[in-house]
Parts: C-alpha cells; sequence; structure tokens
C-alpha cells in the first residue's frame, strides 16, 4: 500500500527506517493518520501528506496528496502544534488557538480561530476531541460529544470541572488526560456513543502516575503513555470506559527524554539520542521495545546519496532501489507498462527485468535467480550482489559510518 506523503520527502513510497523530510530548521513536529504538521524555528508552520479535509490548512481540499513540506499561510508567531486523524491544531504566543481539517461536522480548508478560549499555553487532539490547558492550569475540551447521532453533536470549549490545577495535557480516542501539580495523572472521557451511559468530563485518578512530567495520546488506539521523572516510561489503555485505571511499566527504559504514539505504535526519545519502539501485545500489555534503526548510507563513487527510499535488508541481504543508483551513474531507467518490463540502458548495458515472469537478463544473458531484483511498495530493489557480480562494481561495507561504499 502506497503513502499519502506525510514523510514529506518526495515520494509516496512508505519506508520500514527514518528518511530525511524535505525541511531544515525544525523546532516541532506532529502527525495525523496521512499528514504531518512541522513547527519552524521562526514560528512558521508547514504541513505535508493528505489533503482529503483540508488538514494542510494551505486553502484547498483534494485528494492528490502534498509531497514535500508547504506553508500554512497567515500562521505567524507559533509556539506548538497538534494533529491527529484528519485536524491540525496551532498555539500561537498570545496563547491563541486555531484549528482546521475535519472539525466535527465540517471540513476547513484554512486554519479558524478558536472562539470561548482564555489565553492558552498548551494544545491537545485526538480523532474525536480538541484540549487546552490555561494559564491557571484549567482544561478546555471541545468537539465531538456523541459520537453515533446524526449530525454528531458537538461541544463548544467547556471546562472539566473538578480538575485540581494540571500541568500538562493529552488526548486519545475518546479521553483526555491531565498531569496534575503534584505529578499525578487524572483522565476522563471527552465523547462517548448514545449508548453508553458513562458521565462525560468527569476526571478518575490513573493508578501508579506519581512522578509523571509527560504525558502523550494516540488519536485512535486509545493507549495513553507517560515519563516520570527517573525516565521510566508507564502506559495505560483508554480505548475502554473503565471504573479505574492502572498504568504498567514499559519494560527496560529507564532514561526516556520525549514520547511519541501514533496508531499502534509507541516510541521513547532515550537521553543517548537513540529511539525505542514498541506495540501492544495480544494481552494488552506493552511489549519489549526494540530499538529504531537507520538504513545504511550509500556511497556512490564518492558521493552519499540521498535517497526518497532507503536501502532494505531481506535475509541478510541488503536491496537497495535500483532507479536512485542506476540513475546517479547515468543510466536510464524505464518503466514500459504495456510489456511490464524495467529495462535499463546505459552505454553497452542493457538491463531487462520482466516483472510477470520475475525473468531478468542482462545483455540477454538470464541472471541467477539469488540475483533477482525484488518488488516492494511499487520499487524495484536490487541486491547488493547484483550490483557487484553482474555490474563490475566494487561493494564494500564501512562499519564505523555505517554506509555501503560503491565504486563504478
Amino acid at each position: 500500500m502506497l503513502g499519502r506523503g506525510m514523510l514529506g520527502n518526495g515520494s509516496i513510497v512508505p519506508v520500514s527506517t527514518p528518511v530525511r523530510m524535505d525541511i531544515d530548521d525544525v523546532k516541532a513536529i506532529a502527525g495525523g493518520s496521512a499528514h504531518a504538521l512541522i513547527l519552524k524555528q521562526d514560528g512558521t508552520v508547514w504541513a505535508t501528506g493528505s489533503n482529503a479535509y483540508g488538514e494542510l490548512g494551505e486553502g484547498s481540499i483534494s485528494y492528490a496528496p502534498v509531497l514535500t513540506p508547504v506553508q500554512i499561510e497567515g500562521l505567524t508567531d507559533v509556539v506548538a502544534i497538534a494533529a491527529s486523524s484528519y485536524k491540525s491544531m496551532a498555539l500561537q504566543r498570545d496563547g491563541t488557538v486555531w484549528e482546521w481539517g475535519w472539525i466535527g461536522n465540517e471540513q476547513l480548508a484554512t486554519p479558524s480561530k478558536v472562539e470561548g478560549l482564555p489565553a492558552i499555553r498548551q494544545i491537545a487532539t485526538s480523532a474525536a476531541s480538541s484540549m487546552a490547558l490555561g494559564s491557571e492550569g484549567e482544561v478546555w475540551v471541545w468537539g465531538m460529544e456523541l459520537t453515533d447521532d446524526t449530525p454528531v453533536k458537538v461541544r463548544k470549549p467547556t471546562l472539566v470541572s473538578d480538575l485540581p490545577a494540571a500541568t500538562g495535557i493529552a488526548a486519545s480516542h475518546h479521553r483526555g488526560a491531565a498531569i496534575l501539580a503534584n505529578g499525578s495523572i487524572q483522565t476522563w472521557m471527552n465523547a462517548k456513543s448514545l449508548s453508553v451511559s458513562d458521565k462525560l468530563l468527569h476526571p478518575i485518578p490513573i493508578d501508579h502516575s506519581q512522578g509523571a512530567v509527560q504525558l502523550a495520546g494516540s488519536h485512535i488506539d486509545g493507549y495513553f503513555s507517560f515519563r516520570k521523572e527517573d525516565g521510566s516510561v508507564w502506559m495505560w489503555n483508554g480505548y475502554w470506559n473503565e471504573p479505574a485505571y492502572a498504568a504498567v511499566q514499559v519494560e527496560g527504559i529507564t532514561d526516556a527524554v520525549d514520547l511519541a504514539n501514533r496508531q499502534g505504535k509507541h516510541y521513547a526519545l532515550l537521553r543517548d539520542g537513540r529511539v525505542a519502539e514498541w506495540q501492544i501485545g495480544p494481552d494488552g500489555k506493552p511489549e519489549k521495545p526494540i530499538f529504531v534503526q537507520m538504513a545504511p548510507a550509500i556511497i556512490v563513487n564518492g558521493q552519499a546519496l540521498e535517497l526518497a527510499v532507503p536501502p532494505i535488508r531481506v535475509d541478510q541481504s541488503y536491496y537497495v532501489p535500483l532507479r536512485g543508483v542506476f540513475e546517479h551513474i547515468g543510466a536510464v531507467v524505464e518503466w514500459r507498462q504495456a510489456e511490464n518490463k524495467v529495462v535499463v540502458s546505459k552505454e553497452d548495458l542493457l538491463l531487462e527485468m520482466d516483472m510477470f515472469s520475475k525473468r531478468t537478463t542482462l545483455n540477454g544473458k538470464v541472471i541467477p535467480s539469488e540475483l533477482q531484483p525484488i518488488t516492494k511498495d511499487y520499487m524495484t530493489m536490487v541486491p547488493l550482489r547484483f550490483v557487484a557480480e553482474t555490474l563490475g562494481a566494487k561493494v564494500q561495507w564501512l562499519p564505523e559510518e555505517h554506509a555501503i561504499l560503491i565504486e563504478f
């Protein structure tokens, strides 16, 4: 399945390792279902990815994705951003809140000021509702209230009553949560279906949350994560409405400095710069984290390539994107749709890959099966052995640089 351009690197091809977004001087980033917001150091806001609901805020609604970040005009002096599902938010330095995209019962293609709020210092959003933290520690909620009514019942900014002064907020699916001044966490329902009788905006405590300093939501799956003063990370599942919640610790993380969650995947930035990633197991508890791995750099004839699709590892072998490597050395890469064939030509080289039969020839000679290219997400990837053994290139692994050197 192809992506929607939220990587902001000019490609719609999904990747399994980090790639560089085409933007600099970034202060913060926020992600929705298929779009991303970027806050730059100068206080401007940029967006990339899907714009099917106006979530890019650039004045139009279109199913054509935007593949590199574009600036959202009219938003300046912004200090924080938030995104979820198909909507976006921004907070200006003066405490004004703006939102756009799929908002309740309407689609907004340009930022709209949220009326009825005092000066705000923090924002959060989920698929159902948006939230804001006021200067006195009060929490405001607006957005969907009854999700299966027709039209959807929408709430204007409303105070969460019976909640002590908060220092941080997060939203996840139909719930909200706040860190209190004493370091504990309380949670409540922001929205519900007509069949549910539970109270809305009625805070209850989270067991084992004492010492919390950061809180993160996840806009669809309902999980919250939080970081304690000691660098440990804890979670609870807010998808189902329960009379009480108890957080569980994520195994093996002791030095986290930042958190992020998105659609079933959860992340922690560690003090040493590594990023831990984990999912929720069948028992509903966090699995053991793994570390996000960078793909090796590709250096061709002394020049590092900045590829939209990084190398992938399959059965202990690295595969590199055919187009990125071959075009760099001056070869012409063609996709002949009528023949379902990829053709690469350069001087005395003619490489033909039949995508039906999986048969590849080099100057008419069939290439052995172990050197055959593969197709992943509509991209043709070739094994490094193919580059070395069929094209006569020198291929070398540079462990200290975490790079693959290719010399023709």
